[in-house]
């Protein structure tokens, strides 16, 4: 892995549970310039990046008992979806079924 997006993705992870910072932001503080930001690096652009990390910790906190009670709208609030649907569809698209039937499915298997 190169070492600016090593550097890149530590202050990306910093950030993640904030609203997603611009992409200069991010770029400043390992000094990598706005442009690398948003180039594709190993495969992943910047934004990418972090979806797939706040997609990740979506489906553990809905797959994992501690936050069974969290509405599902809420758990995606809780990573940086505020829209309930736009969250769902991201979900979806990432996990292969709804965040709901993640729950569900994560809820029947402890039983």
């Amino acid at each position: 892995m190169n070492i600016a997006f090593s550097k890149t993705n530590k202050g990306v992870a910093r950030h993640t549970p904030r609203p997603l910072p611009a992409p200069p932001r991010t770029g400043a503080s390992p000094k990598v310039t706005p442009t690398c930001t948003g180039c594709s690096l190993t495969g992943h652009t910047v934004s990418g990046w972090i979806r797939e990390r706040r997609l990740e910790q979506c489906h553990r906190d809905l797959t994992g008992p501690a936050l069974d009670a969290l509405p599902v709208g809420a758990v995606g609030g809780r990573w940086g979806f505020p829209d309930p649907a736009r969250f769902s569809h991201a979900f979806k698209a990432a996990h292969g079924m709804s965040p709901g039937q993640a729950r569900a499915a994560a809820q029947a298997s402890r039983q």
